[in-house]
């Protein structure tokens, strides 16, 4: 389930992936991205975040781990934060309060997550699945 600005919205497609993290044009690490998209008043929006530097791009490093920050660029938490709500875009730099996320367990090519982003302009609660992309 996808709420957006207090209105049900329909999923049209969800997936967490690894992207390589690059510094000093060196490979260091890893991090999830999460990425959903939506239909929401007839209008195409979408979400997504890139998550947790990790060492190598394993699915069991975010099952059953808890994420509670807010948004800043920090690769050791959620450290980049898009939202497009059909009508108005938003970026990390415009979040302040707390955004969490909650992973479960992996079944199959899907892992369960809870998502919440509750700011002045905009909340978003999304609990589902997220399809797991292999790189």
């Amino acid at each position: 389930m996808l709420v957006v600005n207090g209105s049900k919205a329909e999923i049209l497609e969800t997936e967490f992936k690894f992207s390589r993290y690059i510094e000093n044009g060196l490979l260091t690490g890893y991090q999830g991205f999460v990425c959903v998209s939506f239909l929401l008043n007839g209008k195409k929006g979408y979400f997504d975040f890139y998550l947790n530097h990790i060492i190598a791009p394993k699915i069991s490093c975010y099952e059953n781990q808890s994420y509670c920050c807010v948004p800043i660029d920090d690769i050791t938490e959620i450290s980049y934060l898009e939202i497009f709500d059909t009508s108005n875009f938003y970026d990390v730099g415009e979040f302040s309060e707390v955004m969490k996320v909650q992973f479960g367990q992996r079944e199959g090519s899907k892992i369960k997550v809870f998502i919440e982003v509750q700011e002045c302009f905009v909340s978003l609660s999304f609990h589902d699945y997220l399809e797991i992309i292999d790189q």
